[in-house]
């Protein structure tokens, strides 16, 4: 398994296709096994895909401070990665916990950022709109002694619509059995956790300057849409689009209007570029 020093962490990452580079930040937990393969398999066609475990997620090794660390240490984290890996700019494309990594990315380090996708996640602590309680509940309840199984059904109700997972109960196993892959440890999920709740960009979003799409489900309720609504007009000039029937696993549940809309943002030239060039 290919494997970098980076810092203080030993970090999983993989290649897929050939192209300009596009960098894929998974969320909460995941590790780069969690990517539908079919939106992996699509882009691939035509970008260089890196894929990679965050810290203290999949193969990805923790730091050796049992302490709490940011979104700003995980955004810091990538770009060392990228920077051992010799890319020196490329597209970058996060979701959930993945979305507010690559926003950090984006503020402190905007010339290795081409262009960027902000996949159902939120604007953080000040202007971000919370999950209902029970939602919330479910997201931070222990995980000491409950069975994979226990946790993956859990899973589903928080990532998928029910309309989704009963049209698609033959799948189940094979996706379940993929999300089950590489557990995170209890005390790893919850330093993930404090993380995301500590994150808070705030007014800094209003000087990304880097072209920027950001894409919600409207049937999400992990990260409400109305927090994509108010990411897009955080971030000057930022698109939205949202995805019509799709909870917050969007890429899943209709990969065909996700690499659509990802596809036509980074074909399309933006202000003052020339149309030819890419």
């Amino acid at each position: 398994m290919p494997k970098l020093r980076v810092g203080e962490l030993d970090m999983y990452y993989e290649f897929r296709g050939q192209g300009p580079p596009l960098v894929m930040i998974m969320g909460l937990s995941g590790h780069a096994g969690w990517w539908e393969p079919a939106i992996v398999e699509d882009l691939a066609q035509d970008f260089r895909l890196l894929l990679f475990d965050n810290r203290d997620a999949g193969r990805t090794t923790g730091p050796p401070d049992p302490g709490p660390y940011t979104i700003r240490d995980m955004a810091a984290d990538t770009a060392g990665l990228m920077e051992r890996l010799g890319l020196g700019r490329a597209h970058v494309l996060g979701l959930s916990m993945g979305g507010m990594v690559a926003q950090e990315l984006a503020l402190g380090y905007p010339d290795k950022v081409d262009r960027l996708v902000l996949g159902c996640t939120t604007p953080g602590l000040s202007r971000g709109v919370p999950p209902s309680a029970e939602v919330l509940a479910e997201l931070t309840a222990g995980r000491e002694g409950r069975s994979l199984a226990d946790l993956a059904a859990s899973l589903l109700g928080l990532l998928f619509t029910a309309e989704w997972v009963e049209r698609n109960s033959e799948r189940l196993p094979v996706l379940l059995g993929r999300l089950a892959e590489y557990p995170i440890r209890p005390e790893a999920y919850r330093r993930q956790l404090a993380a995301i709740a500590s994150f808070d960009p705030g007014e800094r979003l209003e000087t990304i300057t880097t072209p920027t799409l950001v894409l919600h489900g409207d049937r999400d309720i992990l990260v409400p849409p109305e927090n994509g609504a108010v990411l897009a007009r955080a971030i000057p000039g930022a698109r939205l689009v949202i995805l019509p029937g799709c909870a917050h696993a969007l890429g899943y549940e209709r990969p065909d209007l996700f690499t659509g809309a990802v596809r036509e943002f980074l074909a399309a030239p933006q202000e003052g570029e020339d149309a030819g060039a890419r």
